[in-house]
């Protein structure tokens, strides 16, 4: 990237009433990165940076901005914040209108659990008259961010409500005979198409303990219910929510691990009638590698409690330990670009032999925002993609099938999605999606499309 082209809009400094604490900090910064150029400071900087062809290119030509930002990026690709904000400094110093360099600066503050910097930084970003579209976003978001972050009570969540459209809404298969409880019977209800109105909403609080971690205490509320026009049988009302402390584990790495570990459990309705009450818990682990890699591990663990319904008569064969063991990669390909995937391991360990079974998964998804030339408002769109694939091996064979084999299923489904901004707050969700699985047995079998719009709303 050639600092110097369009994208480094020009303006003129913009000082804050804190200007003074700011420029003791950039001072600070500035000489770290003089110490570096004459390699006095190796037992702060990683060794293998030091060896690098952009540091060598710093130190031949000190005043070249071109190879010291080379040398930033490398910095911050490497997760040595510290180098890479005292480049970033210094560039300032070179040329004070590169404010993409501010902007940067900003987002390495905000990592670095300095939120006060950042929003000085992104708002002076902000400033400039030439800022692209999607830097414009970028910068938008991570002054929300840096706000949010000094608040020691933090809230947000979303609201949704549309309609749903599912080719198969009882999940039902065409065969004459199928499972009803403990027993095989006349298929009656076939695979049938519906409509259903959808409602769902999610909220999530946050306290911050106010450390040099930045560690905080995390609550997540859901809750969803879907009512059909016709099959009201298949109706479900559920709601979950988890609760754990964010630690970090080395609060002076930028790019460290934090862990959380967590309590939850949540409750399903299936046609008004209580169908499963879960709880337990588990630990979420996070790693940052750098600025656009992520992984996460989840490991949990939850008994499950079921209870026998007009819709589901052999429910309570089902109760027992659910295990889950999941690991996923985010990555970020461009400020408007990420994609992520994804491996999980389940154990079900049910009351009835035939019911247990083990699993394993795996899942992907990409998505994209982007500007609509003369759309009404000035925000983004959004599509993404998604995918996921599950197959579940069951312990022992069914005693109602007439067969020694043990059910194996096989699972797949794949979605598209679209957001359409309709104020700065309100969007309309597109979604189409088809899942299908094959079974062992065909009475286990079935495949569904389904299509869903609506309006969402985050606070």
């Amino acid at each position: 990237m050639d600092i110097r082209g369009s994208a480094c809009w020009m303006t003129g400094a913009i000082l804050r009433p804190d200007q003074y604490s700011m420029l003791v900090l950039r001072a600070f910064s500035i000489l770290y990165f003089v110490l570096v150029l004459l390699a006095s400071a190796p037992a702060v900087m990683a060794e293998p940076l030091l060896d690098s062809p952009q540091f060598s290119a710093v130190k031949a030509d000190p005043s070249n901005p071109e190879t010291t930002y080379q040398f930033a990026r490398e910095a911050m690709r490497r997760g040595d914040a510290i180098s890479a904000i005292g480049a970033l400094e210094y560039l300032l110093q070179l040329n004070p209108g590169l404010d993409n360099i501010r902007l940067d600066l900003g987002e390495l503050y905000l990592a670095g659990r300095n939120p006060a910097a950042a929003e000085i930084y992104i708002e002076q970003a902000l400033q400039a008259k030439d800022i692209p579209s999607i830097q414009k976003l970028r910068a938008q978001q991570l002054l929300a961010n840096a706000k949010r972050q000094q608040l020691q009570h933090r809230w947000s969540g979303t609201v949704f409500a549309g309609i749903r459209y599912d080719s198969n809404a009882n999940s039902s298969t065409d065969l004459d005979q199928i499972r009803i409880g403990n027993r095989l019977t006349t298929n009656n209800e076939k695979e049938e198409e519906d409509f259903s109105v959808i409602l769902s909403g999610s909220a999530t609080y946050q306290y911050d303990f106010q450390n040099q971690a930045a560690d905080y205490l995390e609550l997540n509320a859901y809750a969803s219910a879907k009512r059909h026009f016709d099959l009201q049988n298949e109706d479900t009302i559920s709601t979950s929510a988890n609760i754990g402390p964010w630690i970090t584990l080395d609060p002076t790495q930028k790019f460290g691990t934090t862990i959380r570990p967590f309590l939850s459990g949540g409750i399903v309705f299936l046609d008004d009638d209580y169908y499963l009450g879960y709880g337990g818990g588990g630990v979420d682990i996070k790693k940052t590698l750098n600025n656009s890699w992520r992984t996460v591990v989840t490991l949990s663990g939850d008994w499950e409690e079921y209870e026998n319904t007009a819709q589901s008569g052999a429910a309570e064969n089902r109760t027992g330990p659910r295990y889950v063991a999941n690991a996923s990669i985010d990555h970020i390909l461009a400020p408007n670009q990420s994609v992520y995937v994804g491996a999980k391991a389940i154990y079900k360990d049910a009351d009835k032999s035939f019911e247990t079974y083990k699993g394993i998964g795996g899942y992907a998804g990409y998505s994209l925002r982007y500007f609509v030339p003369n759309w009404y408002i000035e925000m983004p769109w959004s599509s993404s993609i998604n995918g996921s694939i599950d197959y579940n091996e069951y312990n022992d064979s069914d005693p109602l099938l007439a067969s020694l084999k043990t059910r194996q299923d096989l699972s797949f489904r794949v979605g598209l999605g679209t957001s359409v901004p309709v104020s700065k707050l309100v969007v309309l969700r597109t979604e189409v999606s088809y899942t299908d699985r094959d079974s062992e047995f065909d009475i286990y079998t079935y495949d569904n499309f389904s299509a869903t719009v609506g309006l969402g709303v985050r606070f």
